[in-house]
């Protein structure tokens, strides 16, 4: 007698036929599909696939972009396919998913390390308002204050020696009446007082002390 033969339906002859005849590996850059008809779609903007066969494709973190290793124009990548996350430029940026960076405004005193999320305050300028969606930059070029890092804020602002403000959020910098009194540096008030000395401009003897007498590190108070 013959052997009852298992039933097969057309439509899955048919794709496995197709299947068959499309069988190969999607490229980096692409993702693979489950329909034979459409086995690879490229990854869309701000997603790669840095492998061949890839079942789908990933998002660039903050501060990348997606591109490909072989596109020369650093900071500008590619809108689909690409196959690796590069990191953006010094004086660049981006957001989670970006297919290119940013410019910070080097007039307006922005800058920013590489990979970096979003523009701080190049050297030589602090923010005035931290906080807010891009910086406002002032020139840290003014009496009393050192030379600024990029990243500087007005609550890390470094004042010289000799010089002192009453908060971080001040930028109402003063002259000390006598220079060694007051340390400099990103303190405020209270925290720029040496030599037993405190309040305003560290005009004023802590408990215990008075001026013309020895201070707690042997140092001599005088006014």
């Amino acid at each position: 007698s013959n052997a009852t033969q298992e039933y097969v339906d057309p439509l899955d002859q048919l794709q496995a036929a197709v299947g068959e005849a499309f069988n190969f590996t999607c490229p980096p850059g692409a993702y693979a599909m489950d329909t034979p008809f459409l086995p690879c779609r490229w990854c869309p903007t701000g997603r790669y696939s840095a492998t061949a066969g890839a079942k789908s494709c990933d998002v660039c973190d903050v501060g990348y972009y997606a591109t490909d290793p072989r596109k020369a124009v650093d900071g500008v990548g590619l809108t689909i396919a690409a196959s690796t996350c590069a990191m953006c430029p010094a004086n660049m940026y981006s957001r989670n998913g970006s297919f290119q960076c940013a410019q910070c405004s080097l007039a307006a005193g922005e800058g920013s390390e590489p990979g970096a999320g979003g523009c701080v305050c190049a050297a030589g300028f602090y923010d005035a308002t931290p906080g807010e969606d891009a910086p406002s930059c002032k020139s840290c070029d003014v009496a009393g204050v050192r030379s600024c890092p990029m990243g500087t804020t007005i609550a890390t602002l470094p004042l010289k020696r000799g010089w002192w403000r009453a908060t971080p959020s001040s930028d109402d910098v003063e002259e000390c009446d006598h220079r060694d009194d007051c340390s400099g540096g990103a303190a405020t008030g209270d925290g720029l007082c040496r030599h037993a000395t405190q309040g305003p401009l560290c005009r004023i003897c802590e408990k215990g002390y008075y001026a013309g007498s020895r201070a707690m590190d042997g140092s001599k108070r005088s006014l």
